[in-house]
């Protein structure tokens, strides 16, 4: 009714690891609601071998300059649709680069 979508910022970082995820699982035939290792977060902690309370950093410190250019800026949907848009990429980018690691921890686990 409000028209109102400020809220979403506040998940941005979050929703898009999450919604993307689950669209990589649909993709790959999956069941969504069985448990995984398929997150950003997961293949940064587990395959990356990155510290879990690093990972954790980097999501709250990107969310907080997001949530900090959101209140400077004029045009706020403009800015939440960058945003996204940003994100999104960067989520591609990252696990197309790297997604092969959690093939081969799986592999690895299954020997």
């Amino acid at each position: 009714k409000t028209h109102d979508f400020s809220y979403i910022i506040l998940f941005a970082v979050y929703g898009v690891d999450s919604i993307l995820t689950i669209v990589h699982r649909i993709i790959l035939k999956e069941n969504i609601f069985e448990p995984h290792r398929k997150h950003l977060f997961q293949l940064m902690a587990n395959e990356l071998k990155m510290p879990h309370l690093l990972v954790s950093a980097i999501y709250v410190l990107v969310q907080i300059l997001i949530l900090i250019g959101y209140f400077c800026v004029e045009y706020k949907f403009i800015y939440l649709t960058v945003v996204l848009l940003l994100l999104s990429t960067l989520y591609l980018i990252v696990k197309k680069r790297h997604y092969h690691l959690h093939n081969q921890s799986n592999v690895l686990e299954l020997d």
